[in-house]
């Protein structure tokens, strides 16, 4: 079991350094993926006038956040906010498409990007070994 944890321990921290080098690229995947999830909230939260709007009256007024998104919209007529929740929606939904997109993307790119530098060093090392070294050494040994 403490072998077990051990080797997962080590691999984790070798998976780590190797991601280290790819810092920049990690960071933005994160900031991105933060970003699709709160235009997944604010999405949602644009159903609130709509909701309003079909029933009436401040449906929302008893939950905590979304009742501040009822009063923003409450001075405005039921059909103009129809149209601006629809508009809203509209301009989050290409957000967030573009968002995924790229979170897509970049998530395709960490993994070949690790997968390069893992080939070249070790492209590098194997150039680096001696020939004698190779002739008298089996491929498990190298």
């Amino acid at each position: 079991m403490f072998n077990k944890l051990s080797n997962f321990t080590a691999f984790t921290i070798r998976c780590l350094r190797y991601l280290a080098v790819e810092k920049s690229i990690f960071v933005g995947f994160l900031f991105l993926s933060v970003a699709v999830a709160l235009t997944e909230g604010v999405g949602v939260s644009m159903l609130v006038p709509i909701l309003d709007s079909q029933s009436g009256g401040a449906t929302f007024s008893d939950v905590p956040i979304l009742k501040y998104i009822s009063i923003y919209f409450e001075s405005i007529a039921p059909e103009e906010r129809l149209q601006y929740a629809a508009l809203g929606l509209g301009v989050l939904l290409l957000a967030r498409g573009i968002l995924l997109y790229w979170v897509q993307v970049i998530g395709s790119l960490i993994p070949l990007r690790m997968k390069y530098n893992l080939t070249v060093r070790g492209y590098n090392a194997l150039v680096d070994v001696e020939y004698p070294y190779i002739t008298e050494n089996d491929v498990g040994t190298l």
